[in-house]
């Protein structure tokens, strides 16, 4: 054991252990947006070097938990140990050369709002480091992006320091995160999530809850949540009905209806490529093209969410002002709520964009009104989602659990 440990070492996480945030920082680095933890404070692929074999872990209700049955922690010191049989099953592992590595959502830490937080959780971990007394490391996840389980972009970047590939089949992730439902074991509540249990399969590790682990009980019922890749299959038809051409020989305009992240915009590409996309991001643009397109003989789409009677209804009458002899037809995307918000974590993690919030989803579908031909359409067509991309990434993420 190195002299850091041996100088610094404490018996019990809930003692008071004075540090400025000057003396723990040279413990940690940022990748992008995963902050990480070695005890050394080493460069992290030095670090590595002498570990072959692996043991990894949750943190949050895994290794430690807040103290007096708290939900949250309130400061840095505010931690005790998950179990008591923690601390011992650890140090064993570490005498067998077994090294402790931890994966950790943190969202936000980074965050100039959250400093204060982000020091209470560098110096608790500081703390944890010292009082168990062994050589680990800890990823904290802090953003909504490919190092958040359970994607597993932070185990990838672990990875990356070996230059051959490293062992798996012994190896297992422990986490709480594993969709138990209510009741699993007397008085339990529901998992809050499935995330650890979708990030061991999507990081190619075996799977134990803390009560598997370290208490050896039976393994519990779970359900996995939301979009499951395992179970998803292209449809036969891209559109309904099928048996007629999807494109018009004469001009007309199609309006898009879906929510975010459903396909519409791939889909227009792809099909609809000699109509005159309006992707504006204002009404008045989007009416201005509209008009001039029209008035040029040209095919429009209308590429937006377009979830009401009222926003379709206005690029319905002014296409009938314009000319009502142009045909309005309507292409629904009829997508599962699971799928589009899991096409919305693809576009995060392979194309950097904003994270569309469950509260903006929500709000959407609380004013969703779905398309009917009574509207004035002269067809609405339902369009299902296919999944076609030459991108490996796109292709290697879609097939994980993302959320």
């Amino acid at each position: 054991m190195s002299d850091f440990f041996a100088k610094r070492k404490l018996n019990d996480g809930s003692k008071t252990f004075k540090k400025t945030k000057s003396e723990f920082e040279n413990n940690w680095v940022i990748h992008k947006s995963l902050l990480v933890y070695t005890s050394d404070a080493q460069p992290l692929k030095d670090f590595l070097k002498p570990y072959s074999k692996f043991a990894f872990f949750d943190l949050d209700h895994t290794l430690w938990k807040p103290k007096n049955a708290r939900k949250f922690h309130k400061d840095s010191e505010d931690w005790e140990y998950w179990h008591s049989i923690v601390p011992r099953k650890l140090k064993e592992l570490s005498e067998e050369k077994t090294l402790i590595v931890v994966f950790s959502n943190q969202s936000g830490l980074l965050d100039p709002s959250n400093e204060k937080k982000c020091i209470d959780f560098k110096r608790r971990c500081h703390l944890f480091s010292l009082s168990i007394g062994i050589p680990l490391i800890i990823f904290a996840a802090t953003d909504y992006d490919v190092f958040r389980k359970p994607v597993p972009g932070a185990f990838e970047y672990f990875q990356s320091f070996f230059e051959d590939k490293i062992n798996l089949k012994d190896c297992c992730y422990v986490g709480d995160a594993a969709g138990r439902p209510e009741g699993w074991k007397t008085g339990k509540k529901a998992d809050f999530s499935d995330s650890d249990r979708k990030f061991a399969l999507n990081a190619g590790l075996k799977f134990k809850t803390p009560e598997e682990y370290f208490l050896n009980e039976n393994p519990a019922p779970f359900k996995f949540k939301n979009f499951n890749p395992q179970k998803f299959k292209n449809p036969e038809v891209l559109y309904i009905p099928s048996n007629t051409p999807l494109l018009s020989q004469s001009q007309e305009v199609i309006i898009l209806v879906g929510f975010p992240a459903s396909g519409k915009t791939n889909f227009a590409r792809s099909n609809l490529s000699d109509y005159v996309h309006d992707t504006l991001k204002t009404k008045s643009k989007c009416l201005a093209l509209l008009k001039k397109s029209l008035e040029e003989g040209k095919s429009v789409v209308i590429d937006n969410t377009n979830l009401t009677i009222d926003s379709r209804k206005e690029y319905l009458e002014n296409v009938k002002r314009i000319n009502d002899r142009i045909s309005i037809r309507c292409f629904h995307f009829d997508v599962e709520e699971s799928l589009y918000k899991h096409l919305n974590a693809l576009r995060v993690i392979t194309q950097n964009a904003n994270k569309i919030s469950s509260i903006v989803y929500n709000k959407m579908k609380n004013t969703y009104v779905e398309p009917k031909i009574e509207e004035g359409f002269d067809e609405v067509r339902k369009i299902l989602f296919k999944f076609q991309s030459d991108d490996p990434l796109k292709v290697k993420y879609f097939n994980m659990f993302l959320w």
